[in-house]
């Protein structure tokens, strides 16, 4: 099934074109991961799939229906987004954040059952969140605080997965930890991921496929064994790149 499907994009922010007539499908069980320098667009990619930037041209479909067409509620229902930062407009507990994450599932008006309390504490035990579920999310680290809106978006279900920058702020147990957690659900709901990264190998590690973002008219895209390689990511980052293999697995560095 096409989760996700991008049909000559164009994308710009003001004084400056990111995307030019752009194409894409995701289906289902796909894993893709976005890399590119500073400023390229990316976030502003990942952001407009969910209809939260203005496209200028093209149109975007999720899961064979146009993205206009959805209500805020009922595309919660079937897409996520792990922001790369949050700002919390006011404290409130870990519990009460991440149970926010049920409210696309939720019936009008009604309150939370004792099924969405069991999703959440779940979910926070697997989060190493258990012990901090009546702390005030203003009292958290950076990396406590990643881990909470992981959480948030886990108990949401969606069936399309949207991270920009997954581990910031994040250990790098945590990291690892926290990106194992993701996929296992992405595969668990028979959904399928976008992930704006920086770092090439864990992009290698966890994605089936990748975009490279090199300016407005040229994107490559494919899958991983095919664009990842140090000639592709020496234009992508202007910059010389090092190639190492370990145990038959291939490895990328700034020379």
């Amino acid at each position: 099934m096409k989760l996700l499907e991008i049909n000559s994009l164009d994308l710009a922010v003001p004084g400056k074109n990111l995307i030019k007539n752009f194409n894409l499908t995701i289906n289902n069980n796909e894993r893709w991961g976005v890399l590119g320098p500073n400023g390229i667009g990316k976030s502003t990619f990942l952001y407009a799939m969910m209809g939260l930037n203005q496209i200028h041209a093209g149109s975007i479909n999720i899961c064979e229906k146009k993205l206009e067409t959805y209500s805020a509620k009922s595309l919660a229902k079937v897409m996520g987004i792990l922001f790369q930062d949050y700002k919390d407009a006011f404290p409130i507990t870990v519990m009460e954040s991440v149970m926010a994450g049920r409210y696309p599932h939720m019936k009008s008006w009604s309150m939370y059952s004792n099924e969405d309390i069991k999703i959440v504490e779940e979910i926070l035990e697997l989060v190493s969140l258990s012990d901090k579920a009546y702390r005030y999310i203003n009292t958290l680290s950076g990396g406590e605080r990643r881990r909470v809106a992981v959480a948030t978006l886990i108990v949401q279900s969606p069936m399309i997965w949207l991270l920009d920058e997954p581990t910031n702020h994040l250990d790098m147990h945590y990291q690892i930890s926290m990106l194992d957690l993701l996929i296992e659900r992405v595969e668990k709901s028979n959904g399928a991921l976008l992930m704006v990264l920086h770092d090439v190998n864990l992009l290698m590690r966890y994605c089936t496929h990748a975009i490279l973002m090199i300016d407005s008219n040229k994107i490559i895209t494919g899958k991983v064994e095919e664009v990842i390689n140090r000639e592709n990511l020496q234009i992508l980052y202007n910059h010389p790149i090092k190639q190492i293999t370990d145990n038959n697995k291939q490895m990328f560095f700034p020379a």
